[in-house]
């Protein structure tokens, strides 16, 4: 092994003995058995001596005085046998000759690629070191130095295996307000003690990443404004998340949970809001959770309300506890509407309304809807409210106090009359008061529903004065205890009705004086107790057709004018 060896003594600026200090030496270059990158360190003994002998090879010098923290770059030598340093200062004198300006300039830019590169290096290292070794809460509180891109994944967020861990990314903004936290910047950022700002990296995360507590008791209001200003997929474990309004201004976001019965969003008390508010080209998917309202402890506010959307997508949710609306599409032009495997319940209003302000709405897409316990404060309110185009299948609808199964609307300033398709309902009703399992509304003429069951209601079907058209196929009412059918409208077919175990009706099927064009074809009617009529024609009512049916125990009592009966059976 060549080498060349340095003695002597080392004095301070002062002239006394620089005991205590230290030089460092690292190979930049292989040579011999010196590997790049090896590293030996001397450090000034009480008598102020020293001796090494340094290896051949391109060397960094580096120099930390015993007061200081860091080592400082001296530059690098080029040790071999035409170097004639035998001391330290030797050295250091040979790093610059003076009489060569050229060379002087490119030691010292030499100088500072080593530098930078053994920064890079050492930065690279330290991130190393702290990978899944600190907290975010360490992350946000740390002095330590690194180069821009450097990313650090934490064990968690306050404490190691909370579910905060997360993979960071200082993305080269400098200069920033020190120490502060996701729900403090309302976003997917945070920043070091230093001042570096730190950017999540990925589509998904867990909603501890920022911060958040699903504890039941701490307001979340500003780790949900950063998960929103973030836009991308976030999780919610088990447990309860207190929040003010997500507010989806042009943002979009997917919430999913851990299970509707594990996982719930749920309104702090005293907000007043809706617990998720869309405008413009918002846009949300919501899976696996329950959203609630919290109408015990607060005014007003929806679930979900649509001032406009570009999307809401929902699978699998619970709405419950809301002070208005479970669902309401408000305002503006709802797009990329589908609704499917869900609950609403417990809502002092609709269930779910429709509005369709700009006339333009996208078909709204429903399917699998529970509703229960709906309209408890109006009964003139319902699970459904349509305006506009909808395609519906699968309802199933259970009222405790007087309300209404699903309403199309008439066609007003609050948009189009509700027309589409409604397949597969179920309504049950409690038994009291005005229940009304369909109402139709609309003008258009274009609804159709399909294989309605009703139970215990006032009505199975009411149609309004005013709305024309609609079909209904498959309609079965039992326990019905008002007019089963009140038909006030026009041109309306109901094909294939059967009523049994009537209690105290009037009539099953009454066609009131306004009533034109009605059909009733493929009946069965079965009076059992308190009816005095199975069908009534008012007079004022026209063109009425009963067609292939029978009647048990009633009567047609017929005041109307051009009514047709054709293979009517009264038994």
């Amino acid at each position: 092994m060549a080498f060349i060896t340095l003695s002597g003594t080392l004095l301070d600026p002062n002239g006394d003995l620089a005991v205590g200090d230290q030089i460092r030496f690292t190979h930049k270059s292989t040579t011999g058995k010196t590997v790049e990158g090896a590293v030996s360190i001397i450090t000034i003994n009480p008598a102020g001596t020293y001796s090494l002998p340094l290896q051949y090879g391109l060397v960094l010098v580096e120099y930390k005085d015993v007061r200081t923290q860091q080592f400082k770059n001296l530059g690098v030598a080029t040790v071999n046998s035409t170097n004639p340093a035998t001391s330290i200062p030797e050295l250091l004198n040979a790093l610059v000759p003076v009489s060569s300006a050229d060379l002087i300039e490119f030691q010292a830019i030499l100088a500072n690629a080593v530098a930078a590169q053994t920064a890079a290096e050492n930065a690279a290292t330290t991130a190393e070191a702290f990978a899944y070794q600190l907290t975010t809460t360490d992350l946000i509180a740390s002095t330590a130095t690194f180069t821009a891109d450097t990313n650090i994944p934490t064990s968690g967020f306050t404490t190691s295996g909370d579910g905060g861990n997360g993979s960071w990314k200082q993305n080269g903004v400098t200069g920033q307000t020190p120490s502060q936290t996701p729900a403090q910047l309302g976003n997917a950022l945070l920043n070091d003690a230093s001042g570096n700002q730190w950017a999540l990296l990925g589509n998904c995360a867990q909603i501890e990443v920022f911060g958040g507590k699903m504890d039941g008791v701490t307001d979340n209001t500003l780790v949900t404004n950063a998960v929103v200003n973030w836009g991308k997929k976030v999780i919610f474990s088990t447990g309860t998340y207190l929040t003010r309004s997500f507010f989806l201004l042009n943002k979009r976001i997917e919430i999913q949970g851990s299970g509707q019965d594990l996982t719930f969003i749920k309104m702090i008390n005293n907000a007043t809001q809706n617990v998720i508010s869309m405008s413009g080209t918002g846009w949300l998917k919501a899976s696996n959770l329950t959203i609630d309202q919290n109408f015990d402890n607060n005014t007003g506010g929806h679930g979900i309300r649509s001032g406009g959307c570009d999307g809401l997508i929902i699978d699998y949710v619970t709405i419950q506890n809301c002070s208005s609306y479970g669902i309401g599409l408000q305002a503006g032009t709802s797009k990329g509407v589908n609704l499917s495997n869900f609950t609403i319940k417990n809502t002092n209003s609709d269930g779910i309304d429709i509005k369709d302000y700009n006339f333009n709405n996208e078909c709204i897409y429903i399917s699998n809807y529970t509703a229960e316990n709906i309209s408890i404060v109006d009964d003139d309110d319902v699970a459904l409210d349509i305006r506009g185009e909808v395609v519906v299948n699968g309802v199933s609808i259970k009222t405790v106090s007087p309300s209404r199964g699903i309403r199309t609307r008439l066609s007003t300033i609050q948009g189009r009359a509700g027309f589409g398709t409604v397949s597969n309902v179920s309504f049950k009703g409690h038994g009291t008061g005005s229940t009304i399992a369909l109402q139709l509304g609309g003008q258009e003429g274009n609804v159709v529903f399909s294989n309605v069951t009703t139970k215990d209601c006032s009505q199975a079907v009411l149609q309004s004065n005013g709305s024309v058209g609609g079909i209904i196929n498959n309609l079965s009412a039992s326990g019905v205890y008002g007019d089963g059918m009140s038909i006030n409208g026009s041109d309306l077919i109901i094909n294939g009705f059967t009523a049994i175990n009537t209690v105290g009706s009037s009539r099953v099927c009454d066609v009131e004086s306004t009533a034109e064009n009605f059909s009733l074809r493929n009946f069965h009617i079965d009076e059992t107790t308190g009816s005095s009529q199975g069908v009534r024609v008012n007079t004022g009512a026209s063109n009425t057709n009963f067609s292939d049916g029978t009647i048990r125990g009633g009567s047609i009592a017929d005041q109307g004018t051009a009514t047709v009966q054709s293979n009517v059976r009264i038994l």
